[in-house]
């Protein structure tokens, strides 16, 4: 059995992707209702298990490290005791540097996302890894 993160907030049910109450990002509500096909527990999206991910750089971890702290400065309130993470991944043309603010519940993934695409940002919700 999968250890539980400490709540941060009230748990909650977990809504079917096709529940949520805004579909902008149905791509990502899919990929999180398809990571989920392993019956691990009926509680896979506890407060803490989602992050997002606000970019990927060619240059370095270096680069990624910048963008957080710019993206912190930019928008205080969004990102106050949020921490971040670098996840390097290897492709066809070399290596990125995926920057991810993790910790999050689902809900305030999804919420973070829909401020920074209305600000024109980048933003992914990344669903909790299932290994």
């Amino acid at each position: 059995p999968p250890a539980a993160p400490t709540p941060k907030t009230a748990p909650g049910p977990k809504l079917p992707a096709a529940a949520q109450p805004h579909g902008a990002n149905h791509t990502a509500g899919a990929a999180s209702a398809a990571s989920g096909h392993a019956a691990k527990s009926p509680a896979s999206s506890e407060p803490g298990s989602y992050g997002v991910q606000l970019g990927a750089f060619k240059s370095g971890p270096a680069a990624a490290g910048r963008r957080w702290e710019d993206l912190k400065k930019e928008y205080p309130k969004l990102f106050a005791g949020l921490k971040s993470k670098v996840v390097p991944k290897k492709s066809a043309e070399g290596h990125l540097y995926r920057l991810q603010a993790t910790g999050l519940t689902e809900k305030r993934a999804r919420a973070l996302c829909q401020s920074l695409t209305a600000k024109s940002q980048a933003c992914v919700v990344v669903p909790p890894s299932t290994g």
